[in-house]
């Protein structure tokens, strides 16, 4: 099943930096983490959902497949997952259905936005450390 891991690229610089200043690049780091899964959340609720997942878009009759993703967020990564019982089998598809992996999807129209995210996260703790 699909979900994301939202991790941090050059976790060894950060290392450093956190022995010299461990609260700002944790402060950073949440509020880095927090953003991006708000904007993958932002992204399943915009998603290509379809009454009976015609066009490619994922099924819709109650809605409870879309609502029901959970966020965890820790200090150093976040992830975000379906928790309908059936979420597996309509993103991966089946013997009778076709997949519709609305995660990907998601994941592909969002990149860019947490890439810039993370950039600002990164600007962030230099700036503060080179000060």
């Amino acid at each position: 099943m699909a979900q994301y891991e939202v991790k941090i690229v050059g976790l060894e610089e950060f290392k450093k930096a956190l022995q010299r200043n461990p609260q700002r690049v944790a402060s950073e780091v949440k509020a880095f983490l927090t953003r991006a899964i708000a904007a993958y959340n932002r992204g399943i609720i915009r998603s290509p959902w379809r009454v009976g997942g015609s066009g490619g878009g994922v099924p819709v009759l109650t809605g409870n497949l879309r609502d029901t993703h959970r966020n965890e967020i820790s200090a150093w990564q976040a992830r975000i997952y379906p928790t309908a019982p059936y979420a597996q089998f309509v993103h991966e598809g089946t013997s009778r259905m076709r997949a519709r992996p609305w995660l990907d999807y998601v994941q592909q129209q969002k990149d860019s936005e947490v890439q810039n995210l993370e950039k600002q996260m990164l600007e962030n703790i230099v700036s503060d450390l080179a000060s």
